[in-house]
């Protein structure tokens, strides 16, 4: 690999990365909602049965405990361990590239200097 091949790999990872950050920051916005959203379902399906309103603690364990709930948080840590995965190759493909670097001007000095002698 070349110094501009690492660099063309570090710009796709880099992007990669940026858009696995994206998804992994949306879903992690959206949880809060997907919540929210299954305990309006809880709610409104205790008032549908006829039931009162449940208390909000028995609400929210109820809520948690949901697929959509659970499904939800697995794809955000999924997500999350992409995102991490994807910045981990990225800074190597950097650090990759600043190793390239000063090895071609070390190489180019030590040609030089035996040029002189």
């Amino acid at each position: 690999m070349n110094l501009v091949e690492c660099v063309e790999m570090e710009v796709k990872v880099g992007l990669e990365w940026a858009d696995a950050k994206a998804k992994a920051d949306q879903l992690k916005e959206l949880l809060g909602h997907v919540l929210d959203a299954e305990k309006n379902r809880i709610v409104a399906d205790a008032m549908r049965g006829g039931q009162k309103k449940p208390a909000e603690d028995a609400i929210s364990r109820e809520a948690r405990g949901a697929d959509v709930y659970r499904d939800h948080v697995v794809a955000m840590v999924e997500a999350a361990r992409e995102m991490n995965t994807l910045h981990v190759r990225y800074k190597a493909y950097e650090r990759l590239f600043e190793a390239m670097r000063t090895a071609e001007v070390t190489n180019r000095k030590q040609d030089e200097r035996s040029k002189e002698f």
